[in-house]
Parts: structure tokens; sequence; C-alpha cells
């Protein structure tokens, strides 16, 4: 009996035994499959979190490149048919050129000019003002045409379009001794002379983008000419460049009924609405 006991003890210690051996082996490898599951779980959640801020990156990535494609990137052309020319409406020419903003003595002043054909001039008009600028021609004579099959072709021509410095400075030196004649001096001469012919470099002329109709004289206000212009220049394009109430603003020009400006349909339709002269628009678009 004795015998049989120890037998029995030592059995029950080899099984306490193979259990311990079991239990620490299965908690090892508990252990080593957390430890792998932590590791491979950190590593996920940092490759998604790299991916999220990445695709976050590229998503601010492509929504800068698209407001900067907007902001850099031209208008949508805006057809218009004038006459017999399809225009864009949206083209613009801004160019501002007065007593604040002269164009340089060494400009070039025949950058991308042509002659208009002489049934558009006014008369037997010196054939020196017979060149303008090639865009704006279209839109010019689209009106012109326009404008004679309403109220008659002998009603409205071009007397004066694009000028260089030399001939600005010709008209702007009689007009000088015009003044200097009826008893002026040099100084009120000179401002009077300012204030009715641009000082050279001053002259909206030089731009080829302006033009003056049948003659400069106030009259001209009177003629069915400016009256169709006032109600439809701003389809074509064309604003009246210099008001009664705009003197202080445009650098002392007077009123020049005859003076006609382009700068682009839309633009002058919103010019007109705003009831602003080109200083005063280009200030408020700044």
């Amino acid at each position: 009996m004795a015998t049989k006991s120890k037998r029995q003890k030592a059995i029950l210690r080899r099984n306490l035994f193979l259990a311990a051996v079991s239990v620490v082996l299965i908690a090892a490898i508990g252990l080593t499959v957390f430890i792998i599951t932590s590791i491979m779980g950190g590593d996920d959640k940092n490759n998604n979190s790299d991916n999220q801020s990445g695709s976050q990156n590229q998503s601010v990535n492509n929504e800068t490149e698209q407001s900067q494609e907007q902001t850099s990137s031209e208008p949508t052309p805006q057809k218009v048919m004038l006459g017999d020319f399809e225009g864009d409406a949206t083209y613009e020419r801004m160019l501002l050129v007065n007593v604040k903003n002269p164009l340089p003595e060494d400009h070039n002043y025949n950058e991308n000019l042509m002659v208009f054909p002489s049934e558009y001039k006014w008369f037997s008009q010196d054939e020196v003002y017979r060149k303008l600028d090639k865009d704006m021609w279209p839109y010019l004579k689209a009106m012109m045409d326009a404008c004679r099959a309403e109220i008659g072709e002998k009603e409205i021509g071009i007397i004066s379009a694009w000028r260089d410095y030399s001939t600005q400075k010709i008209l702007f030196d009689a007009q000088i001794e015009k003044w200097k004649n009826q008893g002026y001096s040099q100084s009120d001469a000179e401002k009077a002379a300012a204030s009715r012919v641009a000082i050279p470099g001053t002259s909206e002329h030089h731009t080829g983008l302006a033009v003056d109709f049948n003659t400069t004289d106030q009259s001209f206000e009177n003629t069915k000419a400016f009256k169709w212009l006032k109600e439809n220049a701003e389809d074509y394009g064309f604003i009246m460049r210099y008001a009664k109430d705009k003197m202080d603003i445009t650098g002392g020009i007077i009123y020049e009924p005859w003076h006609w400006r382009f700068v682009g349909i839309n633009a002058a339709k919103e010019i007109n609405a705003m009831g602003y002269c080109l200083e005063e628009y280009l200030q408020e678009k700044n």
C-alpha cells in the first residue's frame, strides 16, 4: 500500500508539472501573438494615418491648383454678333493714359496699328489721322455701319484716331500759341491748352483706341450721331471718355462729346451703369 501511494504521488507530480509547462507555453504563445498583433496594428494605423494625411494634402493641393487656374485663366468668350462681325463681349482694352499715367516719348506708338478705309473718315480729313488699333477696328466699323444705316451715311465720320508723340506735340504747341495770341501768359496758355489738347504722352489717341467724330466742338452733342452714340455705343464697347462732371478726375480735360474710347462691351455697359469715368472704374476694380 505504501509503494502504491508513492507511485500515485509521482504520477500526480508529473501531471502537475506537465500542466504547469502547458500553461507557461500557452501564456508565452499568447503574449507573442499579442505583441505581433500590436506591432502590425500600429503599422496599419500609421499607414492609414499617412494615407489619410496624404489624401488630405493632395486634396488641398488640388483645390489650390484649381483656384490658381481659375484666377489666372482668361474669361470664357461671350460671342455677340455685331452686323457681320462676331465679337467677344468679354474682350477688354483697359490701358489708362492720362496726366498721371503718361506714355514715354520713346514708346512704340506704331504698335498694332492699321489704316482704316477712307470711306469712314469725315470728308477730306487729313490722311495722317487714318490709323488706329487693328483689334479695335472691327468693333468700331460695326458701330459706324449700324449708325450710318440708321441715321444716314453722311452723318458720322472719323476726324482723328491714332496720334504719335510728335503729332500730339504739334497740336499742343499750336494751342499754346492760340491762347498766347489772346493775351495769356506762357504758363496760363499752357494750362488752357492742356484742358483742350492733351499734353504729349498723355493723350488717349496714342493708344489707337480712341476716335474723334465729326468735329471738336461741343455742338456735336446736338447731332444725330451723338444721340445715337449715347444710346448704342456701349453695345460695341465704346464710352464717351470725357464727361461734363468728371474734369477733376480725368485730369482737367473739358467735356468732349466727340471723343469716344473703346474699352470692351461688358466693361462699357458696366461703366455707364455705374455712372463712372474710366479712372473711377479702374480704381473700383483695383
